[in-house]
């Protein structure tokens, strides 16, 4: 089974992998590497095995999500977007700025129509 078919299947049947990569990590471990990891008090640690890196993980979660599937809370999502927009103002060296600020703005005004909507305004 592929990398990515193995994230998915976690991401599918453990909701609370979604918007951690560390716990998707652990996970991945326990349940493919059992014969390799020790539990020391719910961390799993990988010992000496030939197991994908973190990084490995953390890509094909990404490649899942970009595919629409198994994606997390909208909170989690949001972060994630305003991260990615600020990386990108840090290497191509343009102001992101009014991009997080235009999110911000959509965002508020979704909540405050949703609030008007159940006060009845």
């Amino acid at each position: 089974m592929k990398i990515r078919n193995k994230v998915e299947e976690i991401l599918k049947y453990y909701p609370e992998t979604r918007g951690n990569d560390n716990e998707l990590y652990t996970k991945y471990a326990e349940i493919y590497y059992p014969q390799n990891t020790v539990e020391l008090d719910r961390i799993y640690i990988c010992i000496c095995s030939p197991m994908e890196s973190f990084e490995t993980i953390r890509r094909a979660r990404q490649m899942t999500n970009a595919a629409g599937l198994y994606l997390p809370t909208e909170t989690i999502q949001k972060k994630r977007k305003i991260r990615q927009v600020l990386v990108r103002r840090e290497v191509t060296g343009k102001t992101a700025e009014t991009e997080v600020e235009r999110q911000d703005r959509e965002y508020q005004e979704i909540m405050t129509e949703k609030l008007n909507k159940e006060i009845g305004w």
